[in-house]
């Protein structure tokens, strides 16, 4: 054990305990416990899920926004924020906090953990062990494709350490194309393991259609667009019983008709909504286990870090020349947004919280979604578009356009037009989910992601640095741009 401490000390990169804020699991940390002794069952199993998931929901309660949202400029940081304006100048120093892996490697060791010794397991129902062996796949899968979106070459670990070997764990950086096999690979172990979808399911937990959209964004990550496609169209579209998009006209004739459609169009993206557009949420409860996020102290609050200013927002002051962000009539600037004006010039992103939700708490149990349908269609218009598909990726946006209640694109636009289109498009859909610094990247937009005056992003600034303490800790580590 005191080797284990010594490692975690040593790189900050993994952990092979439940850690103490756990108690929920009411099971003791796995690295004090002998296998013997532990995987014995399915209570064992399902805690050892049960922290895994939990790891992951202390990962992404901050660097939800860190990693996916606050580079792309978007925002503006409310008030002073210097980690903030440390993101946004692209030239972060490697004491930010979003340079930091910890907790994204000690997701990575439970899940590996869980896909060792379930599978070994003699004891045990076929149907748990299989569940969660499937989604520890997949969870592997899902944190190494953070890791290589923020870092680029990351050191891999194809499997569980349980103990310190300086010759094994102080490994180099593998290259990105490297990782990216292994994500893919794990992906295919998850499908061995997952069961098929029937009915419905709790999108708290992976699943196959989670995969299938991991599979999708690596594809198009990759710029594999044609795959992309047949994994909308082959596997996707299969799934219609438990996904779908929500398809509506709102209904803007009075102001109760405009309410209900806006309404109608927040519940596609709320994890109390009750649709069928999320495919994979990570769960926050805190009446129920204690896990919070900290999205209502980041975009929600009085004091919030990030805001949206309102002239950005209407297209006023020194945004006039860009104009408004939302088009004149479109139901997502109230669903999403809230105005609250006066000398701050401040927007609340609202579009998750329940009416009535208190902004003034500084975290929130609202669930971060990971995937949903709107989400999908407009990847895939994207990959529709990239394989010369133009006007059926314009249609695919159209479905999104026209329920947001604004005007149908021409099909006839140029490819180049489209993707211009499918990006804003995304931008505007997808706000506060994490996802426009990704996209940003993935279509070589990242020059657009300029904040405040400072300048524009360059491709050596594209990566995010590598936490100073893991490179000191490291010698094998060289940080970003390498």
């Amino acid at each position: 054990m005191k080797n284990i401490v010594k490692y975690i000390i040593l790189i900050g990169a993994l952990s092979l305990s439940l850690s103490s804020c756990e108690d929920f699991l009411n099971k003791e940390p796995i690295s004090q416990q002998s296998p013997n002794l532990f995987w014995k069952n399915d209570d064992d199993i399902r805690a050892a899920q049960s922290a895994m998931y939990s790891s992951l929901a202390t990962t992404l309660s901050q660097m939800y926004y860190d990693w996916g949202e606050t580079r792309g400029c978007l925002y503006d940081p409310f008030m002073s924020s210097a980690s903030v304006e440390e993101l946004m100048s692209h030239d972060m120093p490697d004491n930010n906090g979003a340079t930091n892996w910890t907790n994204l490697y000690r997701t990575i060791n439970r899940a590996g953990l869980v896909i060792k010794y379930v599978s070994e397991m003699s004891a045990g129902s076929a149907s748990v062990k299989n569940n969660a062996i499937g989604q520890a796949y997949a969870m592997r899968a899902l944190c190494y494709f953070y890791a290589v979106r923020v870092w680029g070459p990351v050191p891999l670990f194809t499997e569980a350490v349980e103990s310190y070997d300086p010759a094994e764990h102080l490994k180099t950086r593998s290259t990105e194309a490297k990782v990216i096999d292994f994500i893919k690979s794990d992906l295919e172990n998850a499908k061995k393991y997952l069961p098929e979808i029937a009915g419905s399911l709790d999108r708290n937990y992976l699943n196959m259609g989670e995969v299938y959209a991991l599979e999708m964004e690596v594809a198009a990550w990759e710029h594999d667009y044609a795959k992309a496609v047949s994994i909308y169209e082959n596997n996707i579209l299969k799934l219609s019983s438990v996904y779908a998009f929500t398809e509506f006209t709102p209904d803007v004739s009075t102001d109760d008709k405009l309410s209900e459609s806006q309404e109608k169009w927040r519940n596609t993206v709320r994890d109390d909504g009750g649709e069928k557009e999320i495919f994979f949420a990570v769960r926050y409860d805190y009446s129920g286990d204690g896990t919070e996020n900290s999205s209502l102290n980041w975009i929600a609050r009085s004091g919030e870090r990030l805001c949206i200013p309102n002239s950005k927002v209407l297209g006023t002051g020194k945004y006039e020349s860009v104009g408004p962000l939302f088009e004149d009539g479109d139901i997502r600037c109230q669903g999403t947004l809230n105005l609250i004006g006066g000398e701050r010039d401040e927007t609340r992103v609202i579009k998750f919280w329940p009416s009535g939700t208190d902004y003034d708490k500084i975290r929130s149990e609202n669930d971060y979604i990971i995937n949903r349908y709107s989400d999908l269609v407009l990847l895939y218009a994207e990959a529709l578009n990239e394989t010369g598909k133009t006007s059926q990726a314009v249609a695919q946006v159209n479905r999104i356009r026209t329920r947001a209640n604004i005007p149908a694109l021409s099909t006839s636009l140029t490819k180049d037009a489209a993707a211009s289109a499918i990006l804003k498009e995304r931008k505007l859909e997808l706000i506060g989910e994490g996802k426009y610094w990704f996209d940003l990247v993935r279509t070589g937009n990242y020059s657009q992601a300029k904040c405040l005056d400072y300048p524009a992003c360059t491709a050596d600034k594209v990566l995010f640095k590598i936490h100073r303490d893991h490179i000191a800790q490291n010698p094998n580590l060289k940080n970003n741009p390498e």
